[in-house]
């Protein structure tokens, strides 16, 4: 009886998630109607829906719109449809994407994969647009040798690769959404490399 209670308590769980993920799409549907092609686009799950992008896009004086197309709880296994039904019709010119939080990784190297498949997915169907992989923020075990292997795909998939492992998540995306060149005294500010 009890193992009866546990199914149906987590059929109810996936239940509501599915719900959830579907209304974020309709809304971020409607949102794309108005949003203007070219953009910079955040791709990921918690971590990315949790920023305030509004702040970051005022901070950071844009010249193009910044939009966040992050979904809490998302999975890699679970973007495929978003990245058909909300990211590609954007045509990004920028996309930082961050998955791996919410995902539970017994094996790094089948993650890994899985993420190049979908960077090839990107680069297949959002032309002239440079991807960023953001490093994964969690304290789970396996956190740090994702984020190396990460690191590793980004090099061999022509990514560029942002550590937000430390400090704030915020001011660490913000030198690399700039989109005009970046001087010495915001170099200074930024400490880039």
């Amino acid at each position: 009886m009890e193992a009866l209670e546990v199914m149906q308590k987590s059929q109810m769980q996936v239940s509501e998630k599915e719900k959830m993920m579907q209304e974020k799409l309709h809304e971020f549907i409607a949102l794309n109607a108005m949003a203007k092609n070219a953009g910079i686009v955040c791709f990921g799950s918690s971590t990315f829906a949790k920023i305030n992008m509004l702040e970051l896009a005022m901070d950071c004086g844009f010249n193009v719109p910044l939009y966040n197309r992050s979904i809490e709880g998302l999975t890699l296994e679970d973007s495929a449809e978003v990245l058909q039904r909300i990211i590609i019709p954007l045509q990004p010119s920028k996309i930082f994407v961050n998955f791996g939080e919410e995902d539970s990784v017994e094996d790094v190297q089948e993650f890994v994969a899985r993420y190049e498949w979908l960077l090839l997915n990107i680069h297949r169907t959002c032309k002239n647009c440079r991807i960023y992989i953001v490093s994964v923020r969690s304290d789970k075990s396996f956190a740090s040798a994702l984020n190396k292997s990460l690191e590793e795909l980004s090099q061999s998939t022509g990514c560029r690769f942002v550590d937000i492992s430390f400090g704030s998540v915020f001011a660490s995306l913000k030198p690399f959404m700039r989109t005009f060149p970046i001087d010495f005294a915001d170099a200074m500010l930024y400490k880039a490399s």
